[in-house]
């Protein structure tokens, strides 16, 4: 589920639904906060990591100073594209965790009936 869930965040940054003054909708610039996306996947949970410092301003939103010039101040609204996508109430789909599991357990279990056979 790991890579499907890895398309999902992808899809919700680069979704036109996160609209807000200085871009076009989407959360990707350069794309090296999209890329640094790292899941650790055990047998009991995942863990979501973001490699990039400011992560967390672009999630939850908050003021910046621009290449530090502290004269200028820039609010950046919260595009909490991770919440939405783990558990809904955003603007971009939330991730069917139930369904993906059931889709990958009934492939693992066919594949090892066949062998069986």
């Amino acid at each position: 589920m790991a890579e499907e869930l890895e398309i999902a965040l992808g899809e919700a940054m680069e979704n036109k639904a996160w609209q807000w003054e200085y871009g076009d909708g989407d959360i990707v610039d350069t794309g090296a906060l999209r890329d640094s996306l790292r899941i650790t996947v055990t047998a009991n949970n995942f863990r979501i990591y973001y490699g990039e410092e400011y992560a967390g301003i672009v999630h939850y939103g908050g003021y910046i100073f621009p290449y530090g010039n502290p004269r200028v101040i820039i609010y950046m609204p919260p595009r909490p594209w991770i919440d939405s996508v783990l558990n809904g109430g955003g603007p971009v789909p939330q991730f069917n965790f139930e369904g993906i599991y059931t889709l990958r357990f009934n492939q693992i279990l066919a594949e090892k009936l066949s062998r069986i056979s």
